[in-house]
């Protein structure tokens, strides 16, 4: 029905999470109507650059454009506390409290036999060096999942391993049980830092 080009456009946005046809249509002519020539140039190069320029931190497999992010090059950061999270989207969500001044640390999965995840698909080397420097504190902030549970139950016994000195944390006033983070609003997960309890 529409011409090649913007047919193409919304096949690639219904391939987005959460888009179906209809909202990729209407994405599709709202960039074709709006936008100008040097706008949508410039969203090109941008998705363009995604894959070759975007990577993952050395240090917390945050997203980054150099080999650090920027918070773990913030010296400024308090550097005897991580928080370990799932996905950067995570550590993104955290950030917008504006109260949390530690490190982090991202594991990119999380434990689900039912998927094939193990301990195994958790981005642990960096931090197994980590562990072994001047930390004093990890706060475990993942799902209130079954996955989420399983997880930090293996964190805490990984952790006293490798460091038995560290106090581990978890967030946990306000989460409810069973829901993903991404369902978490700011308050309630400010409230859930400040409010961690001994894990």
């Amino acid at each position: 029905m529409y011409p090649k080009t913007l047919n193409n456009i919304i096949n690639y946005l219904a391939k987005l999470p959460g888009v179906g046809k209809i909202s990729a249509e209407r994405m599709a002519l709202h960039l074709f109507s709006t936008y100008s020539a040097s706008d949508l140039a410039a969203f090109g190069q941008d998705l363009i650059n995604l894959k070759s320029l975007v990577r993952y931190c050395k240090v917390c497999h945050n997203l980054t454009e150099g080999d650090k992010c920027t918070i773990c090059a913030n010296e400024k950061r308090d550097q005897t506390t991580i928080m370990i999270v799932k996905e950067p989207k995570d550590l993104y969500l955290i950030e917008q409290t504006n109260k949390y001044q530690g490190l982090y640390h991202v594991l990119g999965n999380l434990i689900d036999i039912t998927r094939g995840k193990t301990a195994k698909d958790l981005k642990l080397d960096s931090l197994t060096n980590r562990l072994q420097n001047n930390v004093k504190e990890i706060i475990l902030a993942l799902d209130t999942t079954l996955e989420g549970e399983i997880t930090s139950a293996f964190l805490k016994k990984y952790v006293a391993e490798i460091n038995p000195a560290i106090v581990i944390t978890r967030i946990s006033y306000g989460i409810p049980l069973n829901i993903d983070f991404k369902y978490v609003d700011v308050n309630t997960l400010l409230m859930s830092i400040e409010k961690r309890i001994k894990y």
